[in-house]
């Protein structure tokens, strides 16, 4: 009996997931009154930092386009650092529950549910967005629902290469979706989404800086902190060791040998960036590759790492926040991924869907997925990242570096 509880509850869960059943059980907020501002809600619980630095872009769009427009930005997690975006009216985050408590052990739909019932429900608005695909694992389109809206609008399922299991059939849920991908990048997609909102009539650009990160890296604050850690006037590379999930991270030693060969011996500082989980792999890292390195790993807060990584000459990591920081700060931006170039480029876990946005970014990846991993790499450790070499990164790097050069003296500011 005990044996066919989890797979009952698995499927109970999924029935419960489904948009079609949600809306006839889930409760739903009013809209808001025709006039006055026009009310916008966000959802994006999705809480990486990679994720949320992707909204930066679309949020400078949303504000230049509509100075007017109310924007309130539902999230969880670190998602919550979108706060320090000036175009956002109104920070709403859900917090996650003690690990003790009975609310950590309740289903991610029923939290979402109870938290809008709690702190939410007398919110109103006139139009609720989903501004990423349409694979969302973390509920942002339930969501979006128990907000209601004169208009919900997010990118369609259908436009989805993933798995049944991962979509939700979250199509009942809106009024309007994108029903024809005229792009892969999430930023794209996002820009889609806010097209058919009527919100945003230009089409943003993945391959320039962004903006308002680029004003928080170029601020009065983020140079006296370059200038209290002894950055502001030297050149330096930032290296972010870290990873969201374990077979997406590139071994340490692999990036202390590609440092010594591409870095240090250019009398550049290495600066290691990262939380503080990432202390062991720190340390690693500096007896590899030796004393010209500053470990910053869970030292800084969201604006200081944005101030490091803003205005390095170079950054090398795996697939991570402080790579799409870099990126969109124009940022030489190095990444080496899992997700291999033979697998579809629509997937979720595609760099092509994903890449850090900016004008100057590479990507290493493996030829093919190794054996057992056909779609993506699956395995719970280091595997089919472990087939990107030193030798095959470091010519990426010099090639980057040597593009970004030249382009910089044939378009000088």
């Amino acid at each position: 009996m005990g044996s066919d509880q989890g797979p009952f509850i698995k499927r109970l869960y999924r029935w419960l997931d489904r948009g079609s059943n949600f809306r006839r059980y889930a409760p739903q907020a009013a809209p808001a009154e025709p006039g006055g501002r026009h009310q916008l809600a966000i959802c994006n619980l999705i809480p990486n930092l990679g994720d949320t630095v992707m909204m930066f872009p679309l949020l400078d769009a949303l504000r230049n386009e509509n100075p007017n427009l109310e924007i309130s930005f539902f999230t969880q997690g670190t998602g919550r650092l979108i706060g320090v975006h000036s175009a956002i009216d109104h920070l709403h985050v859900i917090e996650a529950p003690p690990s003790n408590t009975f609310w950590a052990k309740v289903p991610p739909l029923a939290r979402i549910l109870a938290w809008w019932w709690k702190h939410w429900r007398h919110l109103r608005f006139h139009t609720v967005v989903v501004l990423r695909g349409g694979v969302d694992p973390y509920r942002s389109h339930h969501l979006a629902w128990l907000l209601g809206g004169t208009r919900r609008i997010a990118y369609s399922p259908k436009l989805e290469p993933e798995l049944p299991a991962y979509q939700y059939d979250v199509s009942p849920l809106f009024t309007d979706e994108v029903e024809e991908m005229q792009g892969i990048h999430e930023v794209t997609r996002g820009n889609e989404v806010l097209n058919l909102a009527g919100l945003l009539k230009g089409t943003i650009s993945i391959e320039e800086p962004v903006a308002s990160l680029l004003g928080i890296a170029q601020s009065t604050a983020a140079r006296n902190y370059r200038h209290q850690i002894g950055l502001e006037d030297q050149s330096y590379a930032v290296v972010a060791l870290g990873a969201s999930i374990e077979r997406r991270a590139w071994p340490v030693a692999a990036f202390a040998e590609l440092a010594r060969k591409q870095l240090l011996n250019q009398n550049m500082r290495i600066v290691l960036v990262g939380g503080p989980e990432l202390a062991p792999a720190a340390l690693k890292f500096r007896e590899l590759a030796g004393e010209n390195v500053l470990d910053l790993t869970g030292s800084t807060n969201f604006e200081q790492l944005i101030a490091v990584c803003g205005k390095a000459i170079c950054f090398v990591g795996n697939d991570s926040g402080p790579a799409h920081i870099a990126g969109a700060c124009g940022v030489p931006t190095l990444i080496i991924t899992a997700f291999a170039q033979s697998s579809r480029t629509s997937h979720h876990a595609s760099p092509v869907r994903s890449h850090p946005l900016g004008p100057f970014v590479a990507v290493v990846q493996p030829k093919e997925q190794l054996s057992g991993c056909e779609t993506q790499c699956i395995a719970t450790e280091p595997h089919c990242i472990l087939e990107v070499t030193v030798e095959e990164t470091s010519l990426a790097l010099q090639e980057l570096l040597a593009s970004a050069i030249r382009i910089s003296k044939d378009c000088p500011e």
